[in-house]
């Protein structure tokens, strides 16, 4: 375990936020700070932060164009992104180019900006870099590579076009599996190994984002894409800070982009199989059920960073965690 103190770089356009921030964290690290894009990216050569904190909305550059070449010059960084609204396209492009680890509100709670930066750091420290294929390389079937590691590509939703779409671009190369609620999804689940994940976050009226919580909760190796019309910038959020959702693709879907989405998961999937040191870059809050978090005293205040709190019925919740909580057995 590293002992070193980590490096943060914060990164606003507003003196008096970067102050506030720089004070917050003066004890237990190592704080820089940037007025803008360029400076940071200057800063993250010379300074080589393991967290990087970056508002939105910034003159010249934005947070999400900055993160995302943090992303490329130093892979090993943790990115969050810091802001004070929730502008649709800003969300979706910092899960798809950005790839951050957790989207802070403004104002933020000191408490629990605080365990974010914590827990981002301690990762950074303690986990090795992540480095990718490029983007776009096509990805083989490798040889004598178990139906495990390949990993099948589970798709969840009712709406039949995206699911034809879907076996149309991939059919041909992956083996897709369909489910058209959440019982099917979990069936398929218990019979299958699955690698991806692509999924509406509603279906037949029901919420689908418990599920892909807890997967990554359970199973960090597993990818999840979202795949919607809905535009909503909270769900988003929500998924990135609970989930750790890897692509988002707006309905009706490009094929092009599409297949490089899935097959840039499928990468990530087989790299976290075939490294449970690299999973940890991948944790997320344990979801609990209201009552089983309010006993345990966890804290249930809005952006809560300790406990996710499932949007099924209690019963239901109990029933997929139970069965959540089995894959791993029965893919073995």
């Amino acid at each position: 375990m590293v002992t070193r103190r980590a490096r943060i770089l914060f990164v606003d356009d507003e003196p008096k936020i970067l102050h506030a921030l720089k004070w917050l964290f003066r004890k237990g690290y190592d704080v820089a700070v940037a007025e803008g894009g360029q400076e940071a990216l200057e800063q993250v050569k010379s300074f080589k932060p393991d967290v990087v904190v970056s508002d939105q909305r910034m003159p010249g550059m934005t947070g999400t164009q900055l993160l995302n070449q943090v992303k490329m010059i130093s892979p090993g960084t943790m990115r969050l992104l810091l802001t004070g609204y929730s502008d649709y396209k800003a969300v979706v492009n910092s899960v798809n180019e950005g790839e951050i680890y957790r989207f802070v509100h403004k104002p933020w709670v000191n408490s629990q900006i605080r365990s974010v930066v914590e827990e981002a750091a301690n990762t950074a420290l303690n986990c090795p870099e992540l480095v990718e294929t490029p983007e776009g390389e096509e990805v083989a079937p490798a040889q004598g590579v178990s139906a495990a590691e390949r990993g099948s590509i589970l798709v969840i939703d009712d709406d039949e076009q995206p699911c034809s779409e879907l076996q149309d671009v991939l059919g041909a190369t992956h083996n897709l599996l369909f489910a058209r609620s959440l019982d099917e999804a979990m069936d398929l689940l218990e019979n299958n190994p699955v690698g991806v994940v692509i999924s509406e976050v509603t279906i037949g009226g029901g919420d689908v984002t418990t599920l892909i919580k807890l997967l990554k909760r359970h199973y960090p190796e597993i990818v999840s894409v979202v795949m919607t019309s809905q535009e909503d910038a909270n769900i988003i959020i929500e998924l990135i800070n609970q989930g750790q959702i890897y692509r988002f693709m707006s309905k009706p879907i490009k094929a092009a982009q599409c297949r490089i989405n899935v097959e840039s998961a499928l990468r990530k999937h087989r790299m976290l199989n075939r490294n449970p040191e690299l999973q940890k870059r991948h944790k997320v809050v344990e979801v609990r059920s209201a009552p089983e978090a309010a006993a345990s005293g966890a804290d249930m205040s809005a952006g809560s960073e300790k406990v996710a709190v499932p949007k099924v019925s209690p019963g239901m919740f109990d029933s997929m965690l139970s069965r959540v909580r089995r894959l791993g057995g029965l893919w073995r």
